[in-house]
């Protein structure tokens, strides 16, 4: 969909037709006479949310760098226990654990760094279709800020206290979608609770699709939430989901089940598929090519590759004894899931060791010094880039080598 404005003026009677409720929340005074610009359409960005975009797919339209080499490195103090988001000017943005909404530009030098109030980002940054950088903290308080750092609005959510869990959605109306207290909340451009249901069970992925948002729960259920109405079951996976799930196409969902299997729901259906059953301790959520083939890491260190059918298609050794008992441990050590790119290459980075890309050869080209012992994100960042980052604070810009000079 294309980008365009919409006057406010027009808004009721929209969400009426779209059958969307409005819910009453604190909101600053509007003049009705007054026509305020908003725009509407995919989510700006490289990466304006956690894998990249509304299906969470972790796959970039950009080509990722066949001959990795670290571009720059930048530490956020306090640490960093969110992922990573990247706009269209390749700046990235990361929420810090002491409270803070922390920019860097595109060569890795400070842009703005806000404050958050006394309580610390618990959910996101997300990007929303016209740029504002928003989080949710641990009180309950959704902030927004400006591509220039600049407060745009501060919210309460009705529900006064939120956790961790899914990652919130970006979503094509311009605003975007979060989980807190129980709750699922649609937010409007200017921060305000356009819808609000009931959902008790804890969500780990948030996708939208065709207008509608479905919430995968860590027991396995896929719920569809189509405001005003409640959230439906659609159906299950039969087996716990701890990492995520991701589209695989307009009427599948997949996801890492158990940690043995890589399961394919059909939402039209509720049916499930076992796409693949194996003896491996496998990662989640899985990552999706744009021909629906999987890409998914064993926590020994394997990427395995398989088709809609189920055929592996690739299989490599992301570590050194990759298959060995050696390796991740869930719910330790795991490492961020993969990005993968048009041409098929994959992205990686393992605990303790450099950050790599898998080509669509099989080879495997890492980039020196990029290693870091609790890596928690990774994520696109334009042509030829991505971004890693530690829970001790450091993040590292991995790319293409320059063409005169050395990389710093």
């Amino acid at each position: 969909m294309s980008k365009r404005f919409l006057d406010r003026r027009w808004l009721p009677g929209l969400a009426l037709a779209l059958g969307m409720a409005v819910v009453p929340a604190r909101a600053e005074r509007v003049d009705p006479t007054l026509p305020t610009r908003r725009v509407v359409g995919a989510p700006a960005g490289q990466s304006p949310m956690f894998r990249g975009d509304s299906a969470r797919t972790g796959r970039t339209r950009q080509p990722l760098p066949s001959e990795p080499v670290v571009l720059w490195r930048a530490r956020v103090t306090g640490g960093l226990d969110l992922p990573l988001v990247v706009d269209g000017r390749g700046h990235t943005i990361a929420a810090s654990p002491m409270s803070q909404l922390v920019e860097l530009d595109d060569k890795g030098k400070l842009s703005f760094s806000v404050k958050t109030g006394s309580s610390p980002p618990v959910q996101g940054p997300v990007l929303t279709t016209d740029g504002t950088r928003i989080v949710l903290t641990a009180v309950g308080e959704l902030w927004g800020l400006t591509p220039n750092g600049a407060v745009r609005f501060r919210r309460t959510l009705p529900q006064s206290s939120a956790l961790g869990g899914a990652q919130p959605l970006a979503t094509r109306d311009g605003g975007a979608v979060f989980w807190a207290g129980q709750s699922l909340y649609w937010i409007d451009p200017s921060g305000d609770v356009q819808a609000r249901a009931k959902h008790t069970a804890t969500p780990v992925t948030l996708l939208e699709l065709g207008g509608r948002i479905l919430a995968v729960s860590e027991r396995g259920d896929v719920y569809e939430w189509k405001p005003p109405e409640e959230p439906t079951k659609l159906g299950s996976f039969g087996g716990r989901i701890d990492e995520g799930a991701a589209l695989s196409s307009s009427n599948h969902v997949t996801a890492v089940v158990d940690h043995t299997r890589v399961i394919d729901l059909k939402l039209s259906a509720g049916s499930r598929h076992i796409r693949v059953e194996t003896s491996e301790l496998l990662q989640g959520p899985p990552t999706i090519l744009s021909n629906g083939e999987t890409r998914v890491a064993s926590f020994a260190g394997l990427l395995l590759g398989h088709d809609r059918l189920g055929a592996e298609t690739t299989r490599a050794a992301l570590e050194p004894n990759s298959g060995a008992s050696a390796g991740s441990v869930p719910g330790l050590t795991q490492p961020p899931p993969l990005l993968v790119d048009e041409k098929g290459r994959v992205a990686f980075v393992r605990p303790g060791l450099d950050a790599g890309v898998v080509l669509e050869t099989g080879e495997i080209k890492s980039a020196a010094g990029a290693a870091c012992g609790d890596p928690i994100s990774l994520t696109a960042a334009g042509k030829q880039r991505f971004v890693v980052a530690c829970r001790s604070g450091l993040i590292l810009m991995i790319g293409a080598a320059p063409v005169s000079g050395k990389a710093r």
